[in-house]
């Protein structure tokens, strides 16, 4: 499980990094940030919590990265390249889970809002 919640982490991470050159500092800072919420997310789940309300806690923990990421590139976000990304992520997932063959789905809808679908004991697909 430790994997899909890394690779959500990791999406979100993308769409928000998106606007921004790359960058070594970006991109280190990218790693640490999804080390540390794929453990904060284990351990909301560990706890109880159903893992699109963890994944959405802990992002929303971050706060105001937009505010971070301009001070160290120094710049402002292209809002074009945000849109791309987001639908290059969008792509990703679809391609990744056609290739794990498995029954998860995961949805952004037009707020950014992600849902993640599994199955369920009778096969039929709940949100966990």
């Amino acid at each position: 499980m430790d994997e899909k919640i890394t690779l959500e982490i990791r999406t979100r991470l993308d769409q928000l990094f998106s606007g921004y050159p790359a960058s070594r500092e970006l991109t280190e800072l990218k790693e640490e940030l999804v080390a540390d919420l794929t453990e904060a997310v284990s351990e909301k789940v560990n706890d109880g919590a159903a893992v699109p309300q963890a994944i959405d806690a802990a992002m929303a923990s971050l706060g105001d990265v937009d505010s971070l990421l301009k001070e160290i590139t120094g710049t402002t976000a292209d809002p074009n390249k945000a849109a791309r990304a987001k639908e290059a992520a969008q792509d990703r997932r679809d391609r990744e889970e056609e290739q794990a063959g498995d029954d998860w789905d995961v949805n952004v809808d037009d707020d950014d809002d992600v849902t993640i679908g599994a199955p369920t004991a009778c096969g039929s697909t709940g949100t966990r």
